[in-house]
């Protein structure tokens, strides 16, 4: 084998490491996060039920990341402090 072919590999290697560990972190984290209340008050939930559920004012959302994750169909996210319905 040349030091092309060995090369190749160790690089094929990481990267399939470096996809572990990203999908192992993006299931932890999705796992963690809990059904959202109907009434929101802070970003880590996942609407996962349909219905109609009201994000309150007061909580600040992160700049990056998922603040509300909604894996359901037929729901209406309105917002308290500004009254959009999303």
């Amino acid at each position: 084998m040349t030091m092309k072919g060995v090369g190749k590999k160790a690089l094929s290697t990481r990267m399939v490491a470096a996809f572990t560990i990203m999908l192992a972190l993006a299931l932890t984290t999705a796992a963690a996060a809990g059904a959202c209340p109907n009434s929101i008050t802070e970003c880590g939930c996942t609407i996962n039920s349909p219905g109609t559920y009201t994000v309150t004012s007061g909580f600040s959302m992160p700049s990056t990341g998922i603040c509300i994750d909604i894996t359901a169909s037929n729901v209406t996210l309105r917002s308290a402090a500004i009254g959009f319905i999303i």
